[in-house]
């Protein structure tokens, strides 16, 4: 074989392989895995809608203010002597606080006994004259209003030295003190403040929209920031506004307290109206100043429709979740009512029975196939329970939403 034979051999070999190459590459998939490729479904979890037990509840910012707050002042003039009680100290009512110079109202103090004790000689010698006809009635009637004059002075006396003990009008806690020993007040000076904390306001302003909502004596409750969020325990279904509240007291949730005061006539420039709430406060979880929040429930929503609110996702301005139907997702538009910071009540578009998908609904389009799972991750067969709406408000959110406010 010549040359040339032998070189287009060898072109033809390489011509060859390569097209055998191309031709494996180009087969189509569905002839190398017999079969096509298994449709992708997502991951989700399932809860059955069932009617539950809604609070519509809502939470206002408030502040505390202490139940009685005195301020004490000077009312005659002298040198600070004592003081009887630090700041931060007890105090009962009636119990000293501080003691001016006495020196110069004692002496007044003395000089009006004196001269009360000699008008009180004066009219006793008239009277037994008068009464033996040697004294006149003139003289007698000049002897008794002179006794009288001097019973008064020493009366004015007394009160000017008693006010050099400065005492406490009301018990509670001396939370500051204006004066040190030694020094000089005059009539007015302040001396010392007076609070009361084992009772205490907390003061909330309260929207005109809801103030009906609020009335005299009515149970309320008072959320620490930072310390914990009223929630009803789970399972809970409360079936009065008293009663929800007394089951987050139990569950330590929230400190009760009572209106005690409603505002009919709302401020001209918020349009709110002020509450104030009279709570116990014995163990001084509440300090004047501090900010809190008061927990309205308006309403118990009975046999409502509610779904979680991680549930909802936000399509094109509109609010929807999925259901399961034949193993696929279905995308329903929904309406919004109240919520309670951790469900939301469905006014329209999710029924009593439906399989609401409550995790993975975010990857999910309508008609997206579905491999349902429990909450652990494993697959599972039927239907997990919802138990519905278990009443909760956590910090921050508005629980009114949507048109459903005034739904039932």
């Amino acid at each position: 074989m010549d040359t040339a034979t032998k070189y287009i051999v060898i072109v033809l070999t390489f011509v060859i392989l390569i097209g055998g190459v191309a031709a494996l590459v180009m087969v189509p998939r569905t002839d190398r895995t017999n079969g096509p490729a298994p449709e992708p479904s997502v991951n989700v979890v399932l809860a059955v809608v069932k009617p539950t037990t809604l609070p519509d509840a809502i939470l206002f910012p408030a502040s505390v203010e202490a139940y009685k707050s005195v301020k004490v002042a000077a009312e005659i003039s002298g040198v600070v002597e004592s003081i009887g009680v630090e700041e931060g100290a007890p105090v009962k009512e009636g119990q000293e606080i501080a003691r001016v110079s006495t020196r110069t109202v004692k002496a007044q103090l003395d000089q009006a006994q004196a001269d009360y004790e000699l008008a009180q000689g004066n009219f006793n010698r008239t009277t037994a004259l008068h009464e033996q006809k040697i004294a006149s009635d003139e003289q007698y009637q000049l002897d008794r209003a002179a006794l009288a004059v001097r019973k008064a002075r020493l009366e004015d006396a007394k009160i000017t030295f008693e006010k050099a003990t400065i005492a406490a009008p009301v018990s509670g806690t001396l939370n500051r003190k204006y004066i040190e020993k030694g020094e000089y007040v005059k009539p007015g000076d302040m001396v010392a403040e007076i609070v009361e904390v084992d009772t205490v306001k907390v003061v909330v302003d309260v929207p005109e929209k809801d103030i009906n909502y609020v009335s005299a004596g009515m149970l309320l409750g008072v959320v620490v920031d930072g310390d914990s969020d009223f929630a009803l325990p789970q399972g809970t279904q409360a079936q009065g506004l008293a009663e929800a509240l007394k089951q987050a007291v139990a569950d330590r949730k929230v400190i009760l307290g009572t209106a005690s005061y409603r505002s009919v006539v709302a401020d001209s420039k918020t349009r709110t109206y002020r509450v104030e709430v009279k709570v116990a406060n014995s163990d001084r979880k509440l300090l004047p100043g501090m900010i809190v929040r008061v927990v309205l429930l308006r309403r118990m929503l009975q046999d409502t429709i509610a779904a979680p609110l991680l549930a909802v996702v936000p399509r094109d301005g509109r609010a929807a979740v999925y259901v399961e139907e034949g193993g696929r997702a279905r995308e329903r538009t929904v309406t919004l009512g109240v919520t309670d910071g951790r469900n939301i009540q469905i006014t329209s578009g999710l029924a009593a029975g439906d399989k609401l998908i409550v995790e993975g609904q975010r990857q999910l389009k309508d008609g997206t196939k579905l491999n349902v799972i429990g909450a652990d991750g494993k697959p599972v067969s039927g239907e997990s329970a919802v138990t519905g709406a278990t009443g909760s408000v956590t910090p921050g959110e508005s629980t009114s939403q949507g048109s459903g406010d005034d739904s039932n």
